[in-house]
């Protein structure tokens, strides 16, 4: 399958079809990254974790670009500049993603969220859309370098942090969902 970083101009039916499509694939792969966190490949787990990620962050700007057309002239188009440029940049979708997670403008509970201590646990998906790249190999890949010899999947150990970050990013299927309602009001 030929590689697209950009994304052409869509339909609202397409437009909804794609955010329900990128929902499911996230859900898909961090279930996945779940269940390979079970067999002990952290490292493997933790790199479907980002690509769930990005794809939750794609979901997010999809979402939020929905909102914002409400606000737009006639006619405009859905696919605007930052759009196109999130789509093509993993960095930004990983951004994306910790911002929604700190902010949680839509939420569940019976009181709102506290964005610093949001902001305290979250920072590792911080540090990841920094290092994405690097870091996501890192679970598919054996590697070497100067400084840390040999770099094997199975060199990842950081099985609690994992595991809550899965559980936060799980929840953005079900916060957009709860988006759309409030947004529609």
């Amino acid at each position: 399958m030929p590689r697209r970083s950009t994304l052409p101009q869509l339909t609202p039916s397409q437009v909804v079809h794609l955010q329900d499509e990128l929902l499911a694939n996230a859900d898909r792969l961090l279930t996945a990254a779940l269940a390979v966190l079970d067999l002990g490949n952290i490292g493997l787990a933790r790199s479907l974790v980002i690509l769930g990620m990005e794809e939750s962050g794609k979901a997010i700007a999809i979402h939020q670009r929905r909102v914002a057309m409400a606000y737009e002239p006639e006619g405009e188009p859905f696919v605007n500049a930052w759009l196109g440029e999130l789509w093509a940049d993993h960095k930004l979708k990983l951004k994306l993603v910790h911002d929604f997670l700190v902010d949680e403008e839509y939420w569940f509970d019976t009181q709102s969220p506290d964005p610093e201590a949001n902001r305290a646990w979250l920072g590792e998906i911080k540090e990841w859309a920094r290092q994405h790249n690097l870091l996501k190999q890192r679970g598919f890949y054996v590697d070497v370098n100067e400084q840390d010899g040999v770099l094997t999947p199975a060199g990842v150990s950081d099985e609690t942090s994992l595991r809550r970050v899965i559980s936060h990013v799980h929840q953005i299927g079900w916060q957009l969902r709860l988006g759309e309602h409030i947004q529609a009001q």
